[in-house]
């Protein structure tokens, strides 16, 4: 917990169960204990100095429990720091509580659907560590690009994107979002020079209409093993660019160097020795036995990452004037199902055996005639 703090650096940490028995179960009274503990640790130089190499320390403003009313609980009181929540987002056409009703019903293990809520809703709010707020859950914090040294222009040039932008040809604005990117650069180093150079980037290929994907042929590949695969890609807007080159987890191909043409999908067969080394698809929980309560994790920056990440990856250098930004996309699985349509799933490397043991299971309905031997 303590990592995931220091290297996501919130502001404001809100715990869904308070440290006590009115959690429910051990785990959720665990978490919030957890949470206050980490609260503190993150901040720390003494605390875990191991993680330093890769993160600095950070203090959270905040630490809040979001009270609730559940069934026969009901920790809320009219004292405790309250918001609306119920807004309508018109960009979406749906209220929040009809977006937290998808999520909730998602929960198939436990059939937690839930119908949508709209309207006016309000959640309480308990504070925990830290300043407690008096108006709103950010008070206190500069959520502006003041945070940041030597920023200004950055600030200004989006608030003009922003001003300017017209939803009906995104594209127009990737000019004023290349030079962003330019003004992120000369910043020193840092970490929302970092975040907001990704997100920037990200913007740069939505406004292009860029898509871009790697897919093999088969379901399964063997590590050491050939994988016919192909990329697809295609600029769907009249923007200028230009595929400089192509890397499969750092092996280039620039014999695939072509301006990409508006609307036209490009095609390129991507045949390549899969390295030895790629380690079999298998959850890096998992990959060491573990004892009761807990996972051997062998990379800790893994920790927070919900899943693994790709074996295999393909780079596109993609030239935007004078400058060039990277796309990555995992190399992964898709067919065409009757039903379904176009289906993705994820590429499997697997060992180069397997061996399936057949069980079968006789079920008698009365004793047999004589006892097998």
């Amino acid at each position: 917990m303590v990592w995931v703090i220091r290297k996501f650096r919130p502001d404001v940490i809100i715990c869904r169960f308070p440290a006590d028995s009115r959690a429910g179960h051990g785990h959720h009274t665990a978490s919030a204990m957890l949470a206050a503990e980490a609260f503190k640790a993150a901040a720390d130089p003494t605390q875990y100095p191991e993680q330093l190499k890769s993160v600095e320390v950070w203090q959270a403003k905040r630490l809040l429990w979001n009270t609730f009313n559940f069934g026969s609980n009901n920790t809320i009181s009219e004292d405790q720091f309250k918001m609306q929540v119920g807004a309508y987002n018109a960009l979406l056409g749906k209220g929040y509580g009809e977006i937290a009703a998808e999520s909730r019903s998602q929960h198939k293990s436990q059939g937690f659907g839930v119908p949508s809520g709209r309207g006016n809703a309000t959640e309480y709010f308990q504070t925990i560590l830290g300043d407690a707020p008096a108006k709103d859950l950010m008070d206190g914090i500069n959520t502006t690009w003041a945070r940041v040294p030597g920023s200004n222009a950055v600030a200004q040039q989006i608030q003009a994107i922003n001003k300017d932008y017209r939803a009906g040809d995104p594209s127009a604005s990737v000019p004023a979002l290349l030079a962003v990117r330019k003004s992120l650069l000369a910043l020193p180093d840092g970490y929302w020079k970092t975040q907001k150079l990704k997100e920037t980037e990200q913007l740069i290929i939505a406004c292009s209409g860029i898509w871009a994907e790697a897919f093999s042929s088969a379901a399964e590949v063997v590590p050491g093993g050939p994988m016919k695969s192909q990329l697809q890609l295609i600029n769907r807007s009249n923007v200028p660019v230009r595929l400089e080159k192509v890397t499969y987890n750092g092996t280039g191909n620039t014999s695939l160097a072509r301006d990409l043409a508006f609307n036209e999908l490009n095609t390129i067969p991507a045949d390549f020795p899969i390295p030895a080394a790629t380690p079999t698809s298998q959850p890096y929980w998992l990959q060491d036995a573990h004892p009761l309560g807990a996972y051997i994790i062998r990379d800790n920056a893994m920790v927070g990452y919900p899943e693994n990440k790709p074996s295999l990856t393909a780079t596109f250098f993609l030239r935007f004037g004078d400058q060039t930004i990277t796309i990555q996309r995992p190399f992964i699985y898709k067919f065409t199902d009757p039903v379904k349509g176009e289906v993705y799933s994820p590429l499997v490397m697997a060992p180069p055996v397997v061996a399936y043991l057949q069980n079968q299971v006789y079920v008698y309905t009365r004793p047999p005639r004589r006892p097998f031997l």
